[in-house]
């Protein structure tokens, strides 16, 4: 979904990278394997990520403004 600027990076990008260093533990098992994925439908932004040890599901949900 990411698309690359001159940068070399989105700010959804950046976003995501952000939620990797701060949220990277999983708070059921503690494991820090899995990746937070990112879409869009234009008026939000959801950033979700899967355990690949426990399956448990974590999600945070941006509203865009125009």
């Amino acid at each position: 979904m990411a698309v690359q600027g001159p940068t070399g990076i989105t700010a959804l990008d950046r976003l995501r990278d952000r939620l990797t260093e701060t949220e990277s533990r999983c708070p059921e098992c503690g494991s820090d394997a899995a990746e937070w994925r990112c879409e869009t439908d234009g008026g939000r932004v959801r950033y979700q990520r899967t355990c690949p040890s426990c399956n448990a599901v974590a999600s945070r949900t941006l509203r865009l403004r125009e």
